[in-house]
């Protein structure tokens, strides 16, 4: 994803979060196999993880 410029990283946490939450409740209410769901959900965490990181970097520079 790209980050706009004059974009607030906190803002930018929050929707991450936001989406992660929904897509949690998602899987919870779906009739998903338990397996499955585990992975998806470490992919997802997998993706927050790098995003933050993102972050950080271009605060950095």
């Amino acid at each position: 994803m790209v980050l706009i410029k004059g974009y607030k990283p906190n803002v930018e946490v929050i929707l991450i979060f936001l989406h992660f939450y929904v897509f949690f409740i998602r899987a919870c209410l779906g009739n998903w196999k338990k397996k499955k769901m585990v992975i998806v959900l470490m992919n997802q965490s997998n993706f927050v993880l790098d995003h933050l990181n993102q972050i950080d970097w271009v605060k950095e520079n």
